[in-house]
């Protein structure tokens, strides 16, 4: 409804959820199967073409990483960085767990490749546990799961506990192969599990993050990262450190704010 004549001589911000047509590209790469890899294809050409058309219309674009907000200000002359919001309130447990974590919506092809990866690469050499969680797993995954001792599978939980999981998790690990956007599931991990372990392409739209997690720059990374960890507890100090970062920069209320006054400044309606 962005061109819509009603709206012609009203202010319209937009809130930008990554660079869609990007991610879309990045989709349409991964995928195996060639009717998805059609479908990506074609829907990150129409969202190219359809994101020319926000930014001839919308007099504000509120973007979703500072990596998002850098392309926009190239495009567009109003542009303001707000965190992606979210529900969790920092509730971190020291001490240890005895197994780790990787999850996310299992049929989307980046996070089954990644979790197929995490298995094969990483904890096929060390006898840590591994719970992959997450929506919808095929039955490839099921199967590569059930070859493997120290990996098990838990399929379509409610919120509640895949919120228990991330908590007594001794570690979360996220892993990615698409280098755009910032992933939700790490700011959730964050606010609410222990150590939490990742790949250079998750923190890529998240830098303020890195120092929260331990950053692995290979496979042989990984798997000593994951080794040092296992049995280290997760302490007081650490707590703290993270607490304080999210808190300053993750607050939900005083990034809606600051968006507010951003948009007054430019003209939007002080009520």
């Amino acid at each position: 409804w962005i061109d819509h004549p009603d709206l012609a001589d009203r202010k319209k911000a937009v809130r930008m959820h990554n660079v869609e047509w990007q991610y879309y590209e990045s989709l349409y790469e991964l995928a195996n199967n060639p009717l998805r890899r059609y479908y990506f294809c074609l829907e990150a050409r129409r969202l190219k073409k359809y994101d020319e058309h926000v930014l001839a219309h919308a007099d504000v674009l509120i973007c979703i990483s500072e990596k998002d907000n850098a392309y926009y200000e190239k495009r567009h002359q109003h542009c303001h960085y707000m965190p992606a919001p979210h529900g969790e309130k920092i509730d971190m447990q020291e001490g240890t767990g005895d197994y780790f974590l990787f999850h996310g919506k299992l049929s989307v092809d980046d996070n089954k490749r990644s979790a197929m990866h995490l298995m094969e690469k990483v904890f096929s050499y060390t006898d840590a546990k591994l719970i992959v969680a997450g929506l919808d797993p095929d039955e490839e995954l099921k199967k590569a799961v059930s070859k493997m001792d120290n990996v098990s599978l838990q399929a379509n939980l409610s919120d509640e506990k895949m919120k228990a999981l991330i908590k007594n998790a001794q570690a979360n690990i996220l892993y990615t192969f698409q280098d755009n956007g910032l992933k939700l599931k790490l700011l959730h991990a964050l606010h609410l599990g222990r150590h939490c372990i990742v790949n250079e392409m998750m923190v890529s739209n998240a830098p303020d993050l890195a120092p929260l997690c331990t950053v692995a720059g290979g496979d042989d990374e990984l798997i000593k990262s994951v080794k040092e960890l296992q049995n280290e507890p997760f302490t007081g100090p650490k707590q703290a450190k993270r607490a304080e970062i999210l808190a300053n920069k993750y607050d939900n209320l005083k990034n809606a704010k600051l968006a507010l006054e951003f948009m007054k400044k430019n003209g939007f309606n002080q009520n």
